[in-house]
């Protein structure tokens, strides 16, 4: 299935061998990019009828729950629009990372994906993630995170497969944004939580906040 919108396109489960008969892992934040990735899979497998599971899991810090918390209602919604496609109940790994930086959620996250294949949970691993703003872009934010180079700065677990494993590889926040409008699922956009940090209402300062924000004016200008 091909996606395309003015800022970009992607493609999802092609080559379909690779996919068929498969459970595909899906790393869910409760962000909006990962959120948009179970919607668009959901409806590519519901469109061209493909056996395939989709099964998402979540690193659910108690630091800062309030992502997480999202995910529930996030896939209650992707059902609801395809209940023919086998999207599995969330699988969540908890932790407390105490708001410690130096033990992202990827120290907790990997090892918990290891334990989900040698389970037999999951068969393949797609993630969410996209290439940051244009670097000018980011260096405005009031609290830059980190500077994510537009489509290098990539997860191992994005990295080291291929492309058809990292769909948003080579697009931004923008056309994952206009996906939402020109799907009409504007009611999911408002049930996903991008912030990171520990209070329930979105702070508007960390990386990710920051991220969001350029990525609505940038589309609803």
């Amino acid at each position: 299935m091909i996606i395309k919108n003015k800022f970009g396109t992607i493609t999802l489960f092609r080559p379909a061998f690779y996919f068929d008969k498969k459970i595909v892992g899906i790393s869910m934040s409760g962000g909006v990019d990962s959120s948009l990735l179970c919607f668009l899979a959901a409806k590519a497998i519901n469109k061209e009828n493909l056996e395939i599971s989709i099964q998402p899991y979540n690193g659910f810090d108690s630091w800062a729950p309030n992502d997480s918390l999202k995910i529930p209602n996030i896939v209650a919604f992707i059902r609801k629009r395809f209940p023919d496609v086998d999207l599995k109940d969330p699988i969540m790994e908890h932790f407390d990372t105490k708001g410690d930086q130096i033990y992202d959620k990827n120290y907790y996250i990997r090892p918990f994906v290891k334990k989900l294949r040698k389970q037999r949970k999951i068969d393949l691993v797609m993630s969410g993630i996209s290439m940051g703003p244009p670097i000018n872009v980011q260096k405005k934010f009031t609290q830059p995170r980190i500077y994510r180079r537009r489509g290098t700065e990539l997860w191992n677990e994005v990295e080291a497969p291929s492309p058809h494993l990292a769909p948003y590889k080579s697009i931004d926040k923008r056309f994952i944004i206009q996906c939402y409008v020109n799907f009409k699922i504007e009611p999911l956009l408002d049930l996903t939580h991008s912030c990171t940090h520990p209070t329930e209402q979105k702070c508007g300062q960390c990386w990710w906040c920051q991220e969001k924000a350029w990525a609505m004016n940038e589309v609803f200008k």
